[in-house]
């Protein structure tokens, strides 16, 4: 069980790590399309929600400014063990070099470990309008296949191919119409007012839920 909850452990480390070396920016081609039918009057009904979607009414925020400065640097700043294990460690040589280093910085240990978990939040969000990127992990659908619950994450992955990023670095999605979404792998750019509420799915637990309110793609 505990070679199981470090090698979670571990590969937090590595998704924290391809999330910080994805860069997500906008598609502005779209904006300059819908106002080009606009003023051509050949939006369908559609374009002229885009159209009439006013962006200046959402704060335009990153990851970052959901998590609490100190839960950021532990995260960021991992016990240093877990990245020096060395390959074709039996598991009594991994527990072994486990309780050694727990011996030597136990406290460090603990806090990364609630760190991992932590559903501390930013306050000051609840209530708030926002605009953040992210990748879409589905929740549930409607009969048309479209997904009208998911979880958004800042890397494309989590919950799915590797371990769900703490709670406060969730966002519990609910949208009524229903989001059509190609290919998981697209980054999306959300709208909404968050509220500071826990989700618990099996799939991961989230410290902050949006309204859904519009969104659109996002490219590399």
């Amino acid at each position: 069980m505990l070679r199981s909850f470090f090698i979670v452990i571990l590969l937090f480390v590595v998704g924290c790590e391809q999330n910080k070396q994805q860069a997500l920016v906008v598609d502005t081609s779209l904006d300059t399309k819908f106002a080009q039918q606009a003023a051509d009057g050949n939006a369908s009904k559609d374009d002229q929600s885009e159209i009439s979607f006013n962006e200046t009414l959402y704060t335009k925020i990153e990851w970052d400014a959901l998590i609490l400065a100190e839960i950021r640097n532990l995260l960021e700043n991992p016990p240093n063990y877990l990245s020096e294990l060395p390959d074709g460690l039996t598991d009594e040589e991994l527990l072994k070099l486990i309780d050694e280093a727990r011996q030597k910085n136990e406290a460090e240990i603990i806090a990364y470990e609630k760190a991992l978990a932590s559903t501390e939040v930013v306050k000051e969000m609840a209530g708030k309008k926002v605009t953040i990127p992210g990748f879409v992990v589905p929740v549930a659908y409607n009969e048309q296949q479209q997904v009208t619950r998911f979880f958004l994450v800042p890397y494309f992955g989590a919950c799915i191919h590797s371990p769900p990023p703490p709670p406060n670095q969730i966002i519990y999605v609910e949208n009524t119409q229903g989001l059509e979404l190609e290919y998981l792998y697209d980054p999306i750019l959300v709208s909404g007012t968050l509220t500071i509420d826990l989700f618990e799915d099996e799939l991961a637990t989230s410290a902050y839920v949006m309204s859904l309110e519009h969104y659109k793609p996002y490219y590399d």
